[in-house]
């Protein structure tokens, strides 16, 4: 285990949790909609609530993403930024990762909840687990371009590219 690598994630979620705790209630009034909405109206305005509020905190912290990414990797496998630019690239692609990932979640999990009456604890942690799981999945390919683009300080396309190239290609990795 690297425990040097908890530092930065401890300086990462911490901030995190104040920025998102105090932009909760400004940004979901900003979103507002009525209680007798539509089901995917108030999904939407869930949703880009929350992406508001993530990118927002994602701002802040996405250096330290990107030094925890980085410091990981051998320095051979790495290209260094040069402008700020290369600093925040992937960040757009971040930011579509959580809306995506939240917007799968809250919908998967929203059309799950009539299931949940009179489920006991284990219903209710298997649907939670499912959810969370085939979000994760959902987003994984963006994730994965996402990574690419923080460790080689390259555009989308190129990222593309270099996953592209490579035998296992976007899902390399990812089961085992």
């Amino acid at each position: 285990v690297n425990m040097i690598a908890l530092i930065p994630q401890c300086f990462r979620v911490i901030p995190t949790q104040m920025i998102n705790a105090a932009l909760k209630d400004p940004v979901k009034s900003f979103f507002k909609v009525e209680k007798d909405s539509s089901f995917f109206k108030r999904l939407l305005s869930n949703v880009l609530a929350g992406t508001a509020a993530g990118a927002i905190s994602l701002s802040v912290v996405y250096g330290l993403d990107r030094y925890q990414t980085v410091s990981a990797l051998p320095p051979e496998c790495v290209t260094e930024p040069s402008t700020i630019y290369d600093l925040y690239s992937g960040y757009g692609l971040s930011v579509l990762g959580v809306m995506l990932y939240r917007g799968a979640y809250f919908g998967m999990y929203d059309m799950m909840k009539p299931f949940l009456k009179g489920s006991g604890l284990w219903g209710k942690f298997t649907i939670g687990y499912s959810v969370t799981t085939l979000a994760g999945l959902i987003v994984y390919p963006i994730s994965k371009i996402q990574l690419m683009q923080v460790v080689r300080c390259c555009t989308a396309s190129k990222a593309i590219a270099i996953i592209h190239d490579h035998t296992d290609g976007l899902w390399e990795g990812y089961m085992g």
